[in-house]
């Protein structure tokens, strides 16, 4: 709970920059197509989770993001930064779902991991 945290307070910006250290790079590459492309995979030997890790990192961002997103209020910088990381979420979706199976970023269908992830 962020409430009692001023906006523009010291805390409250490092938080913000977090924030957007973290969505940024994830939610940039999925709006513009290139999530698979720009993603790196990191794994142990033979774990097979390049199938479903771009899902994972778009599922759990979404949800950690989601309160953040639907929130209100805070100063200039927070109104930005909340638009534009839910612009990019929103063009990312509007491209995943327009994408034929080629084009898709989101494996929904290559692991049962699949189902945990979409959960989020």
């Amino acid at each position: 709970d962020t409430t009692d945290i001023p906006a523009g307070g010291v805390l409250r910006r490092s938080w913000l920059a977090l924030v957007e250290r973290l969505a940024d790079p994830v939610l940039t590459a999925f709006a513009a197509g290139s999530l698979r492309a720009d993603m790196p995979v990191e794994q142990q030997p033979g774990a097979g989770r390049e199938v479903c890790s771009h899902l994972e990192a778009v599922g759990r961002l979404f949800a950690g993001l989601a309160p953040f997103l639907g929130g209100e209020g805070g100063d200039a910088d927070e109104l930005a930064l909340r638009r534009r990381l839910g612009g990019l979420l929103g063009e990312g979706l509007r491209r995943e779902l327009a994408a034929g199976p080629a084009e898709r970023q989101l494996d929904l269908e290559g692991s049962q991991q699949a189902i945990v992830d979409a959960a989020f």
